[in-house]
């Protein structure tokens, strides 16, 4: 994961039930799709804009409305912008979404935006303008965009600060986008939920520490996205028991950023009719306001009914509950000390397993007995991870489990990987921290009476692997 950082935008809402009632060639560019004379800037890509959107309205005048939720879902729908139309366009291998981080370049972002605006056909036309403007982040011209998502759902993106026009005074201004939209897509395809998260290359930098921004889509979330695919007889287990209970099955997301993993839980869910004896209740839980606020409206707009609450791991969560589901995509980057600096929602401490320690300590008074967890990240000398586990939740709680990694970076390779370049000073730092290697990790479990925890090394591009839908090849 490289953590480039350049911009970022202000967004916050309230949220209603969505079921309630109430560079290259411009001209060619601007040819493919627009009417009007194209804007000198139409088509570029900003590496380095950092626009400065208005601030949020009062809480009560962006209130979003069950309507607009429902036709924003419907639009993306009726164009296909679903992984697999996406996987198609990219010439990609299928796979639940496509990772974000691939396209934190800037020259990366304006190659592939010109290979995909090369496909751009009368059939596919919307599916190719949404892919550019909400996934790889090309600003275009409002003749453009307004065709693809309605005049409407534009307006209505704008008035959420999705959307930011740099000279509305101009006949055909240059809008930007200002958050990701991602589609994950479930196993049986009949089911695409919509992501909205920050950039990649967005950063805490870039507006002067307003705000942390939230998670991109990587690979890291939707290598769990996968392990949860193919845990649906796992999840049918958990839920009789709780209907034998009569009580609810009960998921929880700890560091939930924009809500991938936990929403995805609770839409598999739902397609697959399982849930307790009183349904299925799935929480959300995450430090920073602003992925509270993204994982509620990512909620909406996918129709599913979670529970968000803002607070460090375990702490904001109604005493004594325990939960059949923990997933949890923790901070998980060591950072030597003080040796660089990250995004709150890279930065695991030292060591970089700070973050992921407390959500395993958490699994003794957390965990219902026999319940399930899954958990992801970069996994620090991952030969030692099954002491480490012991060292976290101590002798009297039974884990029976596997971790699984791929490829061991070293300590050179791997500060490299992290700031973009050779870092002799953050290598040291990561050794003196006890860093010996770093590997790409999934850690799926259950809670039993006798502890086993294997680790058992995977494929080199393990989170890839996890990622691709059954039947699939890299």
């Amino acid at each position: 994961m490289r953590l480039n950082r350049l911009r970022s935008a202000l967004w916050a809402f309230e949220v209603e039930d969505p079921n309630s009632a109430d560079s290259d060639d411009e001209e060619e560019r601007a040819g493919k799709t627009a009417t009007l004379q194209p804007h000198p800037e139409h088509g570029k890509v900003h590496p380095t804009l950092i626009p400065v959107p208005p601030s949020p309205a009062p809480s009560s005048e962006i209130h979003l409305r069950a309507y607009h939720i429902s036709a924003l879902r419907a639009r993306l729908t009726s164009v296909g912008y679903t992984a697999p139309a996406l996987a198609e366009l990219f010439r990609a291998p299928r796979g639940y979404g496509l990772p974000a981080e691939s396209l934190s370049n800037p020259a990366t972002r304006m190659d592939t935006d010109t290979k995909i605006l090369a496909l751009d056909t009368p059939s596919n036309s919307n599916l190719v303008t949404l892919t550019r403007f909400f996934l790889i982040g090309t600003s275009l011209a409002r003749s453009v965009l307004e065709p693809a998502l309605t005049p409407e759902l534009l307006a209505f993106c704008e008035d959420q600060n999705m959307v930011f026009a740099r000279d509305d005074a101009t006949k055909d201004p240059i809008l930007h986008p200002l958050v990701q939209l991602n589609p994950v897509t479930l196993p049986s395809a009949s089911t695409t939920l919509f992501i909205v998260t920050d950039f990649s290359h967005s950063s805490a930098a870039s507006v002067g520490g307003a705000f942390d921004p939230v998670m991109h889509l990587g690979m890291d979330s939707l290598a769990l996205v996968g392990s949860l695919s193919r845990l649906t007889s796992d999840l049918h287990l958990l839920a009789d028991r709780a209907a034998s209970e009569n009580r609810p099955l009960r998921a929880l997301d700890l560091c939930t950023g924009s809500g991938i993993q936990g929403l995805t839980a609770a839409a598999l869910l739902r397609e697959q009719q399982i849930q307790g004896g009183a349904g299925v209740e799935t929480t959300l839980v995450d430090t920073n306001p602003r992925a509270g606020r993204l994982a509620a409206f990512n909620s909406s707009l996918n129709g599913l009914h979670v529970a968000v609450h803002i607070g460090d791991g375990y702490t904001p969560l109604p005493v004594g509950v325990k939960y059949d589901l923990i997933l949890a995509n923790p901070p998980y980057i060591p950072t030597g000390g003080s040796a660089v600096r990250l995004e709150a929602y890279g930065d695991g401490g030292a060591k970089g397993d700070d973050v992921m320690a407390a959500v395993f300590r958490g699994l003794q008074s957390r965990l219902v007995d026999g319940g399930m967890v899954c958990v992801v990240g970069n996994i620090v000398n991952p030969e030692q991870f099954a002491e480490n586990v012991t060292s976290w939740v101590g002798n009297d709680v039974g884990l029976n489990g596997t971790l699984k990694y791929g490829r061991v970076w070293t300590v050179d390779e791997y500060s490299a990987l992290i700031v973009g370049k050779e870092d002799p000073d953050y290598a040291n730092a990561l050794r003196q921290s006890g860093v010996q290697g770093v590997a790409n990790g999934l850690f799926v479990g259950k809670k039993v009476a006798q502890r086993d925890v294997s680790v058992v090394r995977g494929t080199d591009e393990l989170w890839h692997e996890m990622n691709l839908v059954e039947g699939e090849k890299a």
